[in-house]
């Protein structure tokens, strides 16, 4: 495998990393920066935190394992992450530092949690501000239970029943926590506010891909008509448009 800062690496055995060959899949990843290098993290298609140190070969620096079972990570900052995983049916919260043996005790908060459940995972580093939505129930229409808490302040929750269309995609932190929508059949994505929907944007053909990043606060969209948009949250608004060249001419 080639990765960016890391160089080239062994594949590791399946049984150490599930990736599935060949396939399109992304994986959630952060690179954290520190004092005497970086690591990379990669959360596997079975739950695994692994990680990579830069500046080691590949026999003095293999893939490590931080543990397992991992629901969800979120980069906060160039230095740290967040990863969320299912204890004794209870949500667990970590936070990993870039600096070796840093890592900060997991937290209980006390969120009805399973093992298989879908979690969205937003944090930002002030004052530990974090926002996490578990699936309730994945039906049509599917219900959330958002919540919103900081280091050592008191957590907030309550439900959010999607209207019928809509699915769920990240969560956003800002002045409270908001669920990031996509409805299919429409071409469009949106913010949960409280109950009422505001939409974001809307494609001229179907979304056939996406991914959203938090510390960022991007969505990339690729089109059935091979379109790439990437929409910025926090402008709220296309920051980049690109088209293929065999349907129209690309701009920024």
């Amino acid at each position: 495998m080639q990765f960016p800062r890391i160089g080239k690496v062994p594949l590791p055995p399946q049984a150490e990393f599930h990736a599935s060959p060949g396939s399109a899949a992304l994986l959630d990843a952060a690179w954290l920066s520190g004092k005497s290098g970086g690591r990379l993290y990669l959360r596997d298609l079975s739950g695994n935190l692994v990680y990579w140190e830069s500046g080691r070969s590949a026999e003095t620096g293999p893939m490590r394992r931080e543990c397992d079972g991992v629901l969800a990570l979120c980069q906060i900052d160039a230095v740290s992450l967040l990863y969320a995983r299912s204890q004794d049916g209870q949500l667990r919260l970590g936070r990993l530092d870039a600096s070796p043996g840093r890592k900060t005790a997991e937290a209980a908060p006390g969120i009805p949690c399973l093992a298989d459940s879908r979690v969205l995972l937003h944090a930002l580093p002030q004052d530990r501000r974090f926002a996490c939505a578990v699936l309730a129930h994945g039906g049509e229409p599917e219900t959330w239970r958002l919540h919103a808490g900081g280091a050592g302040g008191a957590i907030d929750g309550r439900e959010c029943r999607l209207p019928p269309g809509w699915r769920a995609i990240g969560v956003q932190l800002t002045d409270k926590p908001r669920l990031l929508l996509v409805h299919d059949k429409q071409n469009q994505i949106a913010l949960l506010d409280e109950d009422k929907i505001l939409p974001l944007h809307q494609t001229a053909s179907p979304i056939v891909r996406l991914s959203y990043t938090p510390s960022c606060a991007g969505i990339a969209l690729l089109t059935e008509q091979r379109e790439l948009i990437v929409y910025s949250l926090s402008a709220r608004a296309v920051i980049l448009h690109l088209q293929n060249q065999t349907e129209g001419k690309g701009h920024g």
